[in-house]
């Protein structure tokens, strides 16, 4: 096995366990939503950066690594972003505060 090739299993593995950590702590229906299109979105751009790991030198490859590495982090904060925002209850209007403004 390539290392390149490990590296992108172990990728994978620890994101569909990291997903159905997740999906498991969803408590609606638009957090499942979001996390399925995130995952989806995910994994096509994993293949995607796979595909094009595997056709360059290794020289070129470990240049190309840390903005991968980059971007996955990103997309990981991204996620947690997303979610925080599905998770959060929007908060009570403060009558007291609207009525004097008008």
């Amino acid at each position: 096995m390539t290392f390149p090739l490990l590296i992108l299993t172990a990728a994978l593995a620890g994101g569909l366990v990291s997903l159905v950590r997740l999906w498991r702590r969803a408590s609606s229906r638009g957090e499942r939503w979001l996390l399925a299109r995130f995952s989806l979105f995910s994994f096509m751009g994993c293949l995607f950066l796979g595909a094009l790991l595997f056709r360059l030198p290794i020289k070129y490859l470990l240049l190309a690594l840390p903005p991968v590495f980059f971007v996955l982090v990103l997309c990981q904060k991204v996620l947690q972003s997303a979610h925080r925002r599905a998770v959060q209850k929007p908060a009570a209007p403060d009558l007291d505060r609207m009525k004097r403004l008008n």
